[in-house]
C-alpha cells in the first residue's frame, strides 16, 4: 500500500500504479481510500488536542486569538460581549 500511495502522489494513473503493485485498479483505488481515511481520521485527532472552544459561542479556529479565564477559553469579541 505505500509503494501505491508514493505512486499516487506522483501522479500516476490507477492502471498504472495496479500494475507496478500487481492489484486491480480497483484494489489500488480501495487501499488509497483506506489510507486517505485513516490520515483523515489522525488529522481529526491530531487538531482536537489543540483546538479551542468559546464557551459563548463554540469552535475557535486554529490559528485564531482566544482569552483563557480560569481555564475557560472565549473569543476577545465574546468576552466583551
Amino acid at each position: 500500500m505505500d509503494i501505491a500511495r508514493r505512486l499516487h502522489e506522483q501522479g500516476l494513473p490507477l492502471e498504472a500504479i495496479a500494475a507496478e503493485v500487481r492489484a486491480t485498479p480497483e484494489e489500488v483505488q480501495d487501499w488509497l481510500r483506506e489510507l486517505k481515511s485513516a490520515e483523515d481520521e489522525m488529522t481529526e485527532i491530531y487538531e482536537e488536542q489543540f483546538r479551542k472552544h468559546c464557551a459563548k459561542c463554540g469552535d475557535i479556529p486554529t490559528g485564531s486569538s482566544y482569552i483563557d479565564e480560569g481555564g475557560i477559553t472565549y473569543h476577545p469579541e465574546c468576552l466583551r460581549k
